[in-house]
């Protein structure tokens, strides 16, 4: 009978473990990302399990899936091994040897919703008046439109001091028509605040 078995104590799991070794060490990979003229070894089910993106390559024969090579130009090393870990893994990046917004890049271009949300988090944490105005700019380059809502959100609350930064007047000088983003959204909030009834800021 079942429940006459001895017991026994269940094994931790170790399955994150085992994909960082396989990870690592490249066995059985089926393709290779080369990005700046490094080979990443990695696997297709693992890929396509995590990303629609990767997924669409290899469903429908295009020419990286035939060859089992795919080189990407326009992302790092470092961005690309960072998606890489937290795809096997669901390790989110640590951040010393790679901007969070180059691995927010990548995890949007590839479609890897989590590490979208984990690099967003962090970003949004260090935001602060002397690097908000940059931040706008890079959300706004890399279509990153839930980062950019809040950068938004941040610069009309704390307008004056992120006017008052360097970094706010070269972003202006380098992209006027982010102004009209800025303006349209501080009369959106100020239309907000208005409409409030009092109660509300009790």
């Amino acid at each position: 009978m079942i429940h006459q078995l001895p017991c026994q104590r269940l094994l931790p799991p170790k399955l994150g473990s085992d994909l960082t070794t396989v990870l690592e060490n490249g066995s059985l990979s089926d393709v290779s990302l080369v990005v700046s003229g490094r080979s990443i070894p990695a696997h297709r089910v693992v890929l396509a399990s995590r990303s629609s993106v990767f997924r669409a390559m290899f469903e429908h024969n295009m020419k990286e899936s035939e060859e089992g090579r795919m080189d990407i130009s326009d992302c790092s090393y470092e961005a690309v091994a960072a998606m890489l870990k937290f795809m096997y893994c669901d390790i989110p990046p640590e951040f010393d040897d790679v901007p969070p917004i180059d691995v927010l890049m990548v995890a949007d271009k590839y479609d890897v919703p989590g590490l979208r949300r984990v690099c967003e988090r962090h970003i949004l944490m260090k935001l602060d008046a002397n690097n908000a105005a940059h931040m706008l700019l890079q959300s706004d380059e890399i279509g990153a439109l839930f980062l950019k809502k809040w950068t938004l959100e941040y610069i009309c609350m704390n307008l004056d001091r992120v006017m008052a930064t360097e970094e706010w007047r070269e972003v202006m000088r380098s992209r006027p028509d982010l102004m009209e983003v800025v303006l349209s959204s501080v009369a959106q909030y100020l239309k907000n605040f208005e409409e409030k009834p009092p109660d509300d800021y009790m």
